[in-house]
């Protein structure tokens, strides 16, 4: 697979220039095109809504928003190609879409080989921003690789220092196999695997291994780090980052049901709430 298109969202948070700047950094490292996405969030008024709907009030205050909604849109698009244009990237276009950022996200993100959004942060938030359910919605219905960028921290670069998070589930098969471009650009890659049930790796001798030769015939080359950990998964994970020093994790999204690990916590939903570097999720 080549990453041939990137999608960022547009949200007009103050926050949104660092994923922009990523989004950016990572087309031109590619050759990629990159596509600016900004959802107005409008609410649509259906014409078979009910009388209280559509009254000539309401009506008007729905017109009104609309065009304010739409207005901020273009503000946002404005300034990201300003951005772009100052970094001199050679393929770009904005889009423009009313309706519901993950709605937009889902039906604009599957022509695209990478969609990059933002970690939902309760504290800074509006109608054009993704929210938990939205991403989660996003991740599990797109069929396409999803980089989330943290809502804290600064991130010079991206990709060099590469973790994979692996579980041998079909999400991580996916992931890998998706993430193969930025693998194959990374200066090193490890390989993390905890608390390893060889029960359930299908008689595999080392599972670890296995992934690893499949990335050297793909001219990665990878170190596998096979270990126990007593304590949550998701934390254990954000501590090798820090200790290898990555800034790039790769990972299968919700491997286990996507309600379960809602109700019941997961690695997903932990990472997630904990983000410290970038993570580039398949399902």
């Amino acid at each position: 697979m080549s990453i041939a298109t990137l999608l960022v969202h547009l949200d007009g948070l103050e926050r949104s220039i660092v994923r922009v700047e990523l989004a950016a950094q990572l087309a031109q490292r590619l050759d990629a095109h990159l596509i600016g996405l900004a959802p107005t969030g409008s609410i649509q008024i259906a014409s078979d809504a009910p009388d209280v709907l559509l009254g000539t009030e309401n009506i008007s205050l729905s017109q009104d928003c609309r065009q304010t909604r739409q207005q901020t849109a273009e503000q946002t698009v404005a300034a990201f190609r300003a951005f772009v244009e100052r970094k001199g990237l050679r393929s770009v276009e904005t889009r423009i879409v009313q309706c519901a950022p993950e709605v937009a996200l889902l039906e604009r993100g599957r022509f695209s080989d990478l969609i990059v959004v933002g970690q939902p942060d309760e504290r800074f938030s509006s109608m054009r921003s993704l929210n938990l359910a939205g991403l989660v919605y996003l991740l599990t219905e797109v069929s396409r690789p999803v980089l989330v960028i943290p809502h804290t921290g600064h991130f010079e670069h991206i990709g060099k220092r590469v973790l994979i998070a692996w579980n041998g589930t079909h999400s991580a098969l996916r992931a890998v196999a998706d993430a193969l471009p930025l693998l194959q650009q990374a200066s090193s890659v490890d390989l993390l695997l905890l608390n390893v049930d060889h029960g359930r790796w299908m008689g595999a001798q080392d599972p670890g291994g296995d992934l690893a030769t499949y990335l050297a015939h793909q001219k990665v080359k990878a170190a596998v780090r096979s270990e126990q950990t007593f304590i949550d998964i998701g934390q254990s994970i954000n501590e090798h980052i820090v200790d290898l020093e990555s800034d790039l994790l790769v990972m299968g999204a919700y491997s286990h049901s996507c309600l379960r690990e809602m109700i019941l916590g997961g690695v997903t939903q932990s990472l997630l709430a904990e983000m410290t570097v970038p993570v580039f999720m398949s399902h």
